[in-house]
């Protein structure tokens, strides 16, 4: 057998990014370049690493179908699923049955302790046969609303890559062993190049932590390619890869900043999304015009100030997460859209005003102090607190609180702040 030359694409944490960024070509852009190279390359490999389908106005509006068309036009191999996928709930049901790539996660069971989706599928290229896992690091179930966490189990990660990988390796006859983990566990890389050679992992496609990385990582003994290739589309992850008796002897690992892919759009992209376009045209409406300039710190405590003044509470409490970079800064005098509310907040959460215990509340800002963005008034030292929270926070960690009143959505509040200039 001679040499055979390989070349692996990756997209992972696009977020819904369908229509250019600031920062981003957008799919549109990156899928027309992707097909022209598939076109000069057709036994390329395309794959996706999870948090795909949701964060941007327009992803929400389309309902994953702009994207799956997209993907099914250019063979997308397989979906790996991250946490965002398993936030649809029952949605993404509706949204696989419109793929026709398989959506694969090994270490995810139902209740009844069955496998969700397919743990792995095989890619024949030539005769060189290619097994894709791909696995949820378990940590990212805390990342899931309590009525999607209770109704899933999250198995050991490396054990199933470890199992899998040796199925595949031994059963399957496969040649290359792809992950693609959707985890924030940095020790994984390392753990993997302790597997044996009948369990051996030849490349890491590494997704959730929107870090920016590609190398080989030699250890053991152990050459295992590792990649992660950011968020919100601002980059393709691509391997490039030289194997000679079905052994990897060379490669080239990189990602490709979108930004300076070229301008052309496939025509039947935007056929696809003229429609949707013209059928909503809520996506551009104005809200209102920022009279500053603001980093996210900025803005959240401009935006907490008003909400913690209006509705006369102690604290306000948001995970961090909730509130998304990729949507900022916002620069003075830039109008602020409808789409633009929505990548701030993509996950339209409501806030709470509870009343808790001064226990509860310090317990739980000694475990997760970390992970929120905090701010109060000057208090004095009190025996109970009304706090704000948004429906993320009080189902998980604030399920029994003393009272409890719904409030509005938290953009509903930016919303108001921008129509009264108070931004």
């Amino acid at each position: 057998m001679g040499y055979i030359k390989l070349n692996i694409y990756n997209i992972s944490d696009l977020h819904g990014v369908i229509l250019e960024s600031r920062r981003s070509a957008g799919l549109l852009r990156t899928a027309s370049y992707l097909r022209e190279e598939i076109q000069k390359d057709p036994q390329a490999i395309v794959l996706a690493g999870g948090d795909i389908y949701s964060g941007t106005y327009f992803a929400k509006l389309s309902k994953g179908k702009v994207i799956n068309l997209i993907f099914n036009s250019i063979n997308l191999t397989c979906l790996g699923l991250g946490n965002h996928e398993l936030a649809l709930g029952e949605k993404l049901k509706s949204i696989e049955k419109e793929a026709s790539f398989p959506f694969l996660l090994a270490n995810v069971y139902n209740k009844d302790n069955e496998l969700m989706f397919a743990p792995y599928v095989i890619k024949e290229v030539g005769k060189l046969k290619i097994g894709i896992i791909a696995t949820l690091g378990e940590k990212q179930k805390d990342d899931l609303t309590n009525e999607i966490a209770s109704q899933i189990i999250v198995t050991d990660e490396l054990e199933t890559i470890r199992e899998y990988s040796y199925h595949l390796r031994r059963k399957e006859k496969c040649d290359l062993i792809i992950v693609l983990s959707h985890s924030n566990d940095d020790s994984l890389k390392q753990k993997i190049c302790y597997f044996n050679k009948k369990e051996k992992v030849d490349i890491l496609i590494t997704s959730h932590t929107h870090e920016v990385f590609a190398y080989t990582l030699t250890k053991n003994k152990h050459k295992l390619i590792n990649i992660s290739s950011g968020g919100y589309g601002e980059y393709i992850g691509k391997i490039e890869l030289t194997l000679k008796r079905r052994k990897i002897i060379d490669s080239n690992v990189n990602n490709i900043a979108t930004s300076g892919l070229p301008y052309n759009v496939y025509y039947q992209y935007q056929d696809i999304i003229s429609d949707y376009i013209r059928s909503n045209k809520e996506l551009w409406e104005v809200a209102g015009k920022v009279k500053n300039n603001y980093f996210k710190e900025d803005f959240l405590r401009e935006v907490t100030s008003y909400i913690l003044a209006k509705e006369k509470a102690d604290f306000v409490l948001l995970n961090y997460g909730s509130i998304r970079n990729i949507a900022f800064p916002l620069i003075e005098g830039s109008e602020i859209t409808n789409s633009d509310l929505y990548e701030i907040n993509p996950f339209s959460n409501y806030l709470y005003e509870i009343e808790i215990d001064r226990t509860s509340l310090n317990n739980y800002l000694n475990k997760h102090y970390s992970n929120i963005y905090l701010h109060c008034k000057d208090i004095l030292r009190k025996e109970k607190y009304n706090v704000i929270v948004n429906d993320f926070l009080k189902d998980k960690y604030f399920a029994l609180p003393l009272r409890e009143r719904k409030l509005v959505k938290f953009t509903d509040y930016v919303r108001e702040m921008l129509e009264k200039e108070l931004l």
